[in-house]
């Protein structure tokens, strides 16, 4: 029975195509015969798969499609830049945004400000103060310069660390309120010539104290600022939106830089006043 219904079908076939009703072979059809044929003849390196293509090729035109702009990394399909991405936004309204009406970033921008001031105190008028008001020697005055920019640097590596594992809120807050009390110091302890913190005391007494205690405030004030350097970089990152990134930090080393120029009606205070008032 099986052979007479195999003979039929053969027939059946046979009158179809002669008759013009067999269906043709399609093209997956065909390259999979190819590819058999190929494999049949000892040839390596053919394949076939659901599409008939040689996997081969097939590879071949996948890697061509990981080349092409639309694709990512991880092979899937980039995403469009969409309106919000920060090219529909001009410097005013980055420069606002970052300064007052996030309040996050607004205190970032204030703190960088603070750490350039202090540094600019440090570097320019507590420097001059010294060597003017007190009468403290050159070596003493770069040691204490070297004592404030030592300790900024080692600090901001420990605080970058830290920071990472905590926050930035508790780094910033702790370099705030050590530069205050550093300013404090340096004008308590070496200012208002040794009379608030020292007393009375014989004359060379009280310079040595008064070096000690501007040791001590530079030691104090560059462990603060670098405290804060590091950091103002990394909560500006967080808080920023995507896609404003690089207007949000530039806004905020805006406000950080400014700091440098505060040393100029501070100054004029000083001129006016008195360096400790300053």
């Amino acid at each position: 029975v099986d052979r007479d219904d195999r003979e039929s079908g053969d027939e059946g076939d046979e009158a179809g195509m002669l008759g013009g009703s067999a269906k043709k072979p399609g093209p997956a059809s065909s390259g999979r015969r190819a590819a058999a044929d190929r494999a049949d003849d000892g040839e390596v390196g053919y394949s076939v798969d659901d599409g008939g293509e040689d996997a081969d090729q097939r590879s071949d035109n996948d890697d061509d499609d990981y080349d092409d702009d639309t694709y990512d990394e991880s092979g899937g399909v980039r995403a469009a830049p969409t309106a919000g991405s920060g090219a529909d936004e001009t410097l005013l309204q980055a420069f606002i945004r970052t300064s007052f009406r996030n309040r996050s970033l607004a205190v970032v921008c204030l703190a960088g400000f603070c750490a350039n001031f202090e540094t600019g105190m440090a570097w320019g008028l507590i420097a001059s103060w010294a060597r003017d008001g007190i009468r403290i020697g050159g070596r003493q005055r770069d040691f204490f310069t070297g004592c404030y920019s030592f300790l900024k640097g080692f600090s901001q590596l420990v605080a970058g660390m830290i920071s990472d594992r905590i926050g930035r809120r508790a780094p910033m807050s702790a370099g705030l309120i050590g530069g205050a009390v550093a300013l404090v110091i340096a004008a308590t302890g070496a200012g208002f010539h040794g009379r608030v913190l020292i007393g009375l005391a014989p004359v060379d007494d009280i310079k040595e104290l008064q070096f000690g205690y501007l040791v001590l405030s530079g030691v104090l004030l560059g462990l603060s600022t670098g405290l804060m350097y590091p950091v103002l970089a990394a909560a500006a990152a967080d808080h920023a939106p995507e896609g404003r990134l690089a207007g949000t930090i530039g806004t905020v080393r805006f406000w950080r830089d400014l700091g440098y120029a505060m040393g100029m009606p501070i100054a004029v205070l000083a001129d006016a006043a008195s360096p400790e008032t300053a």
